[in-house]
């Protein structure tokens, strides 16, 4: 049998409970960072694509800086070829301006976060759309006006094309557009179409799309949707938008989508319809948006549900307000801003009385949908360094001080874009970054970061890397924290600390490893470190045979008789190797065939006559052969017991104390001293 030792050092369980006794917080190591999926995109991202990590990257995989100092359509420094690159990336930009483009531009390698925000005078693609067909894409700050053919030398030759941004293909997950602003599109300001699963749409400007130059048609707001034998969406949140002056679409869910989720959205002047629905399957949550009818907007409800050959059950309604049909959310049916083909009225009945499927979770912090076009305004859209005039003159349209039906705003459905005007984009010198790693040299000590070395890859307390804090401290969030208490997530693994510089909650994942490589550490969220003892039973008969409880003693084969005796004086209760005969022949046999390791010195003292005497010295040393019985012991690492006056007894109980001292089985390889 080969020797091993299982036990335990005893000062470790200070630091290490046994299962179901949970560990003090403020004893616990903590971690520098948390896997990416426990952690929102960036603080205050919410529904459905939250989880999304884009260019994060890992302690082991980390991301990279690439930096856009190009406003041509394509070659080296410019957009297209960031995006092109592979691995996870953060795409910062030293350029101002308009990028403008021949083709679209296709995110086709995962793990991207393009941070239009860095910018330092603002960036805007025209001429084609950027499309996603790859997973986890985080995409902030960006702005997205397309225009018809008198843009960008012609831009896209393939009218549907020139939509601002697109989602979706054969599977596309976690991704998230947030504070972007999209308008004078020639189809759809965006879309989620083909397959996709887990966006979030939020905080966003969607209008004035070009109406009727697109094959007569266009001019929308956002589709979500498929075609071809392409599976449909799935799993979208659009949270917090605004649109205004989109003919239709408003958006639009249609071919199956199912969970989709429209909350808190306003929407101004639509033609046709604002929210629409159809297809059976398809199933959604329309909850606490505001639509105010404009100039160009039809004698009737703001919701289109196209009843006509499929069933509305899978539809839920609720809080939602038509400045025409439906003004205060607390009086009237739920129906009432929306109507059927004919302009029908939708019966409450025909709809779902009750949520239809789980959500995202974000109903939990939604606002009424009487707050959402002054909580909605003052910071929707592309708005770093500043909001541009576009979207300034958009929103004002709107006239959000007076919501009444008889005030129609002064918005109107453009159909061609000499209706309105691109202003010039000033090229803004950016600010120096010595290490190149798009953190500026003048924000490096905001996180304790040297200027001249690229570090901003490393993880801050709050699971985000340095480049994350600095990008996102582009956006207040407005659950901002001020004391630790705000932070507590109830999760026993984590440490909860509010960063009052930033207002971030900082949930640290605790190490619960204790460094003992015969325990496996783990975390329970409800009971903290559990450092669980690990079984090593090797089903040896010896093992078997010596009285053992959660702690081992090994015996090293000789012979039966050498073997039943050792059986007899070797006992173990829980810790520690305790000699319960004294005779010389017993006691020889214990010493030579009860085998473990004790590393360490230790000293111990022993009261004999009344006085305080140190009797016992233990260090380690390899021992030479042993014999007994004839047979020859395995040779192994031991310890020595030097005690030249003690008797048999004597001897016996120290061993027993000094075991049960050290939580150690003690191994006696040397002979009996002579008692004196």
């Amino acid at each position: 049998m080969k020797f091993v030792s299982f036990n335990i050092v005893a000062t470790l369980s200070i630091f290490s409970p046994v299962k179901g006794q949970q560990q003090p917080k403020h004893l616990r190591l903590h971690s520098s960072r948390r896997a990416a999926s426990t952690i929102p995109a960036f603080p205050g991202a919410a529904g459905y694509g939250s989880g999304a990590s884009g260019g994060r990257g890992s302690v082991t995989n980390p991301g990279t800086v690439i930096k856009v100092t190009s406003l041509s359509d394509s070659g080296a420094g410019t957009l297209r070829d960031a995006v092109a690159a592979s691995g996870p990336r953060t795409v910062v930009f030293e350029v101002s301006g308009y990028i403008d483009l021949t083709t679209e531009i296709s995110i086709d390698n995962s793990d991207i976060t393009i941070a239009g925000q860095t910018s330092p005078g603002g960036i805007t693609v025209r001429g084609s759309r950027i499309k996603v067909r790859a997973s986890n894409v985080i995409v902030r700050g960006m702005r997205f006006r397309p225009g018809d053919d008198s843009v960008a030398g012609g831009g896209d030759s393939t009218c549907s094309s020139k939509d601002g941004f697109g989602i979706g293909q054969s599977l596309v997950e976690d991704v998230i557009f947030d504070h972007c602003s999209a308008t004078w599109a020639m189809d759809e300001n965006g879309s989620s179409w083909y397959t996709s699963s887990r966006t979030t749409i939020s905080n966003c400007i969607f209008g004035e799309a070009i109406s009727l130059q697109c094959q007569s048609d266009g001019g929308f707001g956002y589709l979500i949707g498929t075609g071809s034998t392409y599976a449909a969406p799935s799993k979208i949140s659009l949270l917090r938008n605004v649109f205004i002056s989109n003919r239709d679409r408003n958006p639009y869910v249609k071919s199956g989508a199912t969970e989709i989720e429209v909350i808190n959205n306003f929407g101004y002047n639509h033609k046709s319809a604002a929210f629409a629905f159809a297809d059976d399957g398809t199933s959604v949550h329309v909850i606490n948006n505001y639509y105010k009818h404009g100039h160009d907007s039809h004698s009737r409800a703001s919701c289109y549900l196209h009843a006509d050959g499929a069933s509305l059950s899978t539809v839920y309604l609720s809080g939602n307000i038509d400045t025409c049909y439906r003004s205060d959310a607390s009086q009237g049916g739920e129906t009432e801003f929306c109507h059927k083909e004919g302009n029908s009225p939708v019966a409450a009945g025909e709809v779902a009385n009750a949520p239809v499927f789980t959500g995202s979770g974000f109903t939990s912090s939604m606002i009424e949908a009487s707050n959402v076009p002054g909580d909605l305004f003052p910071s929707v859209g592309a708005i770093h360094p500043s909001r541009d005039s576009i979207d300034e003159r958009i929103l004002s349209t709107a006239n959000i001080d007076v919501l009444t039906c008889n005030d129609k705003g002064n918005g109107a459905v453009i159909s061609d874009v000499n209706e309105v005007d691109y202003p010039p984009i000033q090229n803004v010198q950016s600010p120096a970054d010595a290490d190149g790693d798009g953190i500026p040299d003048s924000n490096e000590s905001t996180y304790g970061l040297d200027p001249n070395t690229a570090d901003s890859h490393h993880f801050a307390g709050s699971g985000y890397t340095y480049l994350e804090e600095y990008i996102n401290s582009f956006y207040s969030v407005s659950s901002a924290c001020s004391t630790n208490s705000e932070c507590d997530d109830q999760d026993a693994c984590t440490t909860d600390v509010c960063n009052t510089a930033t207002g971030i909650c900082e949930n640290t994942v605790i190490n619960c490893s204790d460094g003992d490589t015969c325990t496996t550490d783990s975390c329970d969220t409800t009971l903290g470190c559990m450092n669980t003892q690990i079984q090593c039973d090797d089903n040896d008969a010896a093992q078997l045979t010596a009285a053992t409880q959660r702690r081992d003693v090994f015996i090293h084969k000789f012979n039966a008789t050498t073997m039943m005796l050792a059986q007899q004086t070797a006992a173990t209760q829980l810790r520690g190797v305790f000699i319960h005969k004294s005779d010389a022949t017993t006691m020889m046999i214990a010493q030579q065939t009860a085998a473990t390791q004790l590393r360490g010195v230790f000293t111990h003292k022993l009261i004999r006559q009344n006085a305080c005497v140190p009797v016992l010295g233990i260090r380690p040393l390899v021992s030479p052969s042993l014999v007994a019985n004839g047979r020859e012991t395995q040779r192994t690492e031991t310890v020595l017991l030097h005690v030249p006056w003690a008797s048999k007894e004597i001897l016996a109980k120290i061993i027993q104390n000094a075991a049960v001292a050290h939580a150690r089985a003690i191994t006696v390889a040397s002979k009996h001293a002579t008692p004196t």
